[in-house]
């Protein structure tokens, strides 16, 4: 009977067996997309693939937000595609070969990988890299308990890219990744980063055919689309930008974007490249075949504009200095002159160059000046997430607030929010780093008040609460200004605190409530309201002080009691009243947010140069502990 149910099971395991290996893509050695999942890699017959799909960004340690996970990863898409160079952040918590098959789990044996040839492995057989080279670099970082490490992969040509840059990105992130900066770390990463493959995609590797070009030509309306007036205003101010910058910076208006007006050498080179072409590499064409750029490092722009009916493309090449200050960034010079109608929209190319300049160099000065609204809204529910009763109520109590305390209390919410909101010249500044790396809620709260009016007397004095309902990221920040700023900020986290818990259930009604009595009476009496178990030691206290008072009475028979201008003396001793004396801060907003860092301080940098993985791919890299 035994021997029977053992045939039983050799015939069942044979027939599984058999029809695992009948399943379209599922032959030994085979990698789809989904080959990290499933565990099924062959090394010996395993070969490089492309997953677009794949995700740029896995945060399996939880260190990083959603919303920046988010972020981070479409930003990445954005520049993998432009640049021709993979980007991969990932974060774990511990690893093990054995994910990616018995078949890899072997080849390290009882040992295991390291965490750089762990890297590689997941590089390889998740499909990532761009072009034949399956050119790319990942950032790992390992959070595991009493090993915090970090690597850098390079794979194809971004081996040779980042050779000579692995020492400068591992003394750029330790530091943060030491101080649990994890966010920032990755921040850096990816600028440094595009930094090199953007100069490194700005090279070519062909000589062009010179075109005519004179000193004065700041202008190529090759599509024909300025008359003379509108064409000469253009070209002075482009001069006078290009001279106070020490940068040539000229605009080419066509009719198509292709390589072909450059000459066949031109041509056969993206063909064979085969990765298209587009409005950028267009105007870098454009700028170097024309022999444009200033000084011994031909500093300059290109700026490119096609139209298409309604609908138009703008394009971009820096060179030389010019190319530190990232010109439309994300797009934004099309989000720029899009404000203003079509026979208008390339006037506005100068002023936009000498904006960005004059962020680089630290000498923008914004055009705003601040001032009084009136009829000042108290609550703003552009999200809709307030019954009208409700807003109603609140109206009347802000109302009340802002009138006896003379500064403007208000409630905003928000589904989304956008520099743009405020202007061009806003989100030129967010996007060149006026406000940090990322324009946050806090930032667009500040600016609410700003650009809103709000703010009673000569030092603009008020609080915004902004509550923002994303489903994706729910938030919210508080920001003070004037007067207001030196009363609350000293221990605005209790605000905070007293609202908190109500925002992360939703309850936006209750942490309103909570927010307006809090602020009451902190305004009010100069402290937030105290909590039960003080009000209890309070009472207590007060007790045993009358008692003791009672006591001291009773032992000196008739004390003498006057009162002199609000001064209380007893036996002619005076008493005063004390009052806490708080520490005036500069800080006009905080955001809400729970951190953790890693404890010690141990570091050290490790590695590079050499190949890791089991796949049997070239890589380059190098890491350390943090």
């Amino acid at each position: 009977m035994k021997k029977f149910k053992l045939l039983i099971c050799v015939a069942l395991t044979a027939m599984i067996v058999c029809g695992l290996m009948l399943v379209p893509g599922a032959a030994p050695g085979s990698v789809s997309s989904e080959a990290y999942d499933s565990g099924n890699v062959v090394i010996s017959e395993f070969t490089q693939f492309h997953d677009e799909n794949a995700p740029r960004v896995t945060d399996r340690a939880g260190i990083l937000s959603d919303s920046y996970e988010r972020k981070t990863a479409e930003e990445i898409a954005e520049n993998s595609k432009l640049y021709r160079c993979d980007f991969v952040v990932l974060t774990v918590d511990g690893y093990s070969a054995s994910e990616f098959g018995p078949d890899v789990a072997n080849h390290y044996g009882s040992g295991g990988p390291s965490f750089g040839d762990y890297l590689a492995d997941y590089y390889d057989y998740n499909g990532y890299g761009i072009g034949d080279s399956f050119s790319g670099i990942i950032f790992g970082i390992n959070m595991e308990e009493y090993n915090h490490e970090y690597w850098f992969i390079t794979t194809g040509e971004a081996k040779a890219l980042f050779e000579d840059e692995i020492s400068t990105l591992k003394y750029i992130v330790q530091p943060l990744l030491s101080e649990g900066s994890y966010e920032d770390a990755v921040n850096e990463y990816l600028d440094y980063c595009y930094d090199i493959a953007r100069k490194a995609a700005a090279t070519h590797k062909f000589d062009f055919d010179e075109l005519a070009r004179t000193s004065s030509d700041h202008v190529f309306d090759d599509a024909g689309i300025l008359d003379a007036s509108t064409k000469t205003g253009i070209e002075k101010a482009l001069a006078d930008v290009g001279a106070a910058n020490a940068s040539d910076c000229i605009l080419i208006t066509t009719d198509t974007i292709s390589p072909d007006i450059f000459g066949p050498k031109c041509a056969a080179f993206y063909a064979e490249r085969g990765s298209g072409y587009s409005a950028d590499d267009y105007a870098a064409d454009y700028f170097n075949s024309h022999g444009c750029g200033s000084g011994y490092d031909k500093s300059g722009v290109a700026i490119v504009f096609s139209k298409n009916g309604t609908d138009f493309t703008v394009g971009c090449f820096e060179s030389g200095n010019a190319a530190n200050c990232r010109f439309n960034k994300k797009g934004e010079i099309k989000t720029f002159i899009d404000t203003a109608g079509d026979s208008n929209k390339l006037k506005l190319v100068p002023e936009y160059l000498s904006l960005v300049f004059a962020m680089e160099k630290g000498s923008y000065q914004s055009s705003f000046t601040r001032f009084h609204g009136e009829n000042l809204p108290r609550v703003i529910d552009t999200a809709g997430i307030l019954p009208d009763a409700y807003e109603a109520k609140i109206t009347k109590k802000l109302e009340r607030i802002s009138k006896n305390r003379k500064q403007d209390v208000a409630i905003l919410t928000v589904t989304n929010f956008s520099p743009a909101d405020y202007g061009r010249e806003t989100v030129i500044a967010a996007n060149h780093g006026m406000y940090g790396r990322d324009y946050g809620l806090e930032n667009y709260a500040s600016d609410y008040m700003l650009y809103r009016g709000y703010g009673q007397g000569d030092e603009y004095s008020g609080i915004l609460l902004v509550i923002s309902n994303n489903p994706s990221d729910r938030d919210f920040t508080i920001a003070t200004s004037g007067k207001t700023a030196d009363k609350l900020d000293g221990k605005l986290y209790k605000l905070y605190d007293a609202i908190n818990t109500h925002m992360m259930l939703g309850n936006y009604q209750g942490a309103i409530n909570k927010f307006i009595r809090n602020l009451r009476v902190r305004l009010l009496l100069g402290h937030y309201p105290l909590s039960l178990g003080k009000c209890i030691f309070i009472g207590i206290l007060a007790s045993l002080i009358a008692l003791i008072r009672a006591a001291a009475v009773t032992r000196n028979k008739d004390p003498k009691i006057t009162t002199v201008a609000g001064t209380h003396y007893i036996d002619n001793k005076s008493i005063r009243d004390k009052k806490e004396v708080f520490v005036r801060k500069s800080t006009t907003s905080v955001r809400h947010v729970d951190t953790s860092s890693s404890g010690g301080s141990r570091g050290g940098y490790s590695g590079g140069g050499h190949s890791f993985g089991s796949s049997g791919v070239s890589h380059g890299g190098g890491g350390g502990r943090f």
